[in-house]
C-alpha cells in the first residue's frame, strides 16, 4: 500500500469515526475553500489522488484534528517502506548514470584498444563490430585531442585520431572526393582506413556497444557483481584493501 492509500483510508476513517456522509464533509470542505467534487473527496480516499498541503491544513480544520493525524502509522512498515522511496528513486537516477557512463566508457576504451592494436600492426586482421565513423568518433573522444586546426574535409577531432593512427590526410581533394565526403562520411573513412589497415573491416550490426571480437570480450560486463568480501573484491579489481577500500580484510 503506497503513501496515497494510507492517507486516503486515513482520512475516510476519520470522516466516518465523526459520521459525516460524503455530501456532509464536502460542505465542511467547502466553508474551508476547498471546493472539492465528490468526485474528488472518492478518488482521495481511494488512493488515487495525494492530497496537497493547503487542503490537508482544510481538512483537519474540517475534522477538527491535527494535520498529523492524517498521516499513516509512522511505525508501520508501510509507511517506513514509503519514507525510503524517494532515497531509493535517487539512487536508482545515480545508478542509470553510472551505467549510462561506465558504457560509454566502455565503448571507448574497445575503440582505444582495436586503435591500439593496429598502430602495432597494421596488417592485422579485424572486424568491429559498428561504422567507422563510430570507431574515429570514440578514439577522437576518449584520446582528449588538444588540436584546433580547422580542415573542412575532416572535423579537427577527427583530424587526432586519424594522426594517431598514423594516416596522414594532406593531398587535395579533387571536386569528386570532395562530393563523396560531404554525401557518404563513413564510406570515405572506410576508404581512407582500408587504405592503412588493409584487413580490417567494419560491419554496421545496429548493436549499441562498439565492438571487436577476440580483442574486447573482457571489456563486456555480463551482469552485477558477485557477492563477495573484500579480499575477493580486491583480486576482482586489481587493488590492495587495505590501500583502495579503506578496510582491513582480515575483519571481513
Amino acid at each position: 500500500m503506497n503513501l496515497e492509500d494510507q492517507v486516503g483510508r486515513r482520512l475516510a476513517e476519520l470522516r466516518q469515526q465523526q459520521g459525516y456522509r460524503q455530501e456532509d464533509f464536502l460542505e465542511l470542505l467547502h466553508a474551508q475553500g476547498v471546493e472539492w467534487t465528490q468526485a474528488t473527496l472518492s478518488r482521495v480516499e481511494g488512493g488515487k489522488r495525494p492530497i496537497r498541503l493547503t487542503e490537508a491544513f482544510a481538512i483537519s480544520e474540517a475534522l477538527g484534528v491535527d494535520p498529523k493525524d492524517l498521516g499513516p502509522d509512522r511505525t508501520g512498515i508501510g509507511y517506513r517502506v514509503e519514507s525510503l522511496k524517494p532515497q531509493f528513486n535517487r539512487l536508482k537516477e545515480n545508478a542509470a548514470e553510472a551505467i549510462k557512463k561506465r558504457d560509454a566508457m566502455r565503448d571507448g576504451m574497445a575503440a582505444l584498444r582495436l586503435a591500439d592494436a593496429l598502430r602495432k600492426d597494421r596488417k592485422a586482421t579485424f572486424v568491429a563490430n559498428g561504422t567507422a565513423s563510430r570507431f574515429i568518433n570514440l578514439v577522437s573522444t576518449w584520446i582528449k585531442p588538444t588540436s584546433e586546426s580547422e580542415q573542412w574535409r575532416v572535423p579537427s577531432r577527427y583530424t587526432d585520431a586519424l594522426t594517431l593512427l598514423g594516416i596522414e590526410e594532406s593531398f587535395e581533394p579533387t571536386p569528386e572526393e570532395q562530393v563523396d565526403y560531404r554525401q557518404n562520411f563513413d564510406a570515405w573513412l572506410v576508404k581512407v582506413l582500408h587504405d592503412r589497415f588493409p584487413n580490417l573491416t567494419f560491419v554496421d550490426t545496429g548493436a549499441r556497444r562498439f565492438s571487436v571480437p577476440g580483442l574486447t570480450e573482457s571489456l563486456d560486463v555480463p551482469g552485477p557483481l558477485p557477492l563477495m568480501g573484500a579480499d575477493g573484491l580486491a583480486v576482482h579489481l586489481g587493488i590492495d584493501p587495505a590501500t583502495h577500500l579503506g578496510i582491513d580484510p582480515n575483519g571481513w
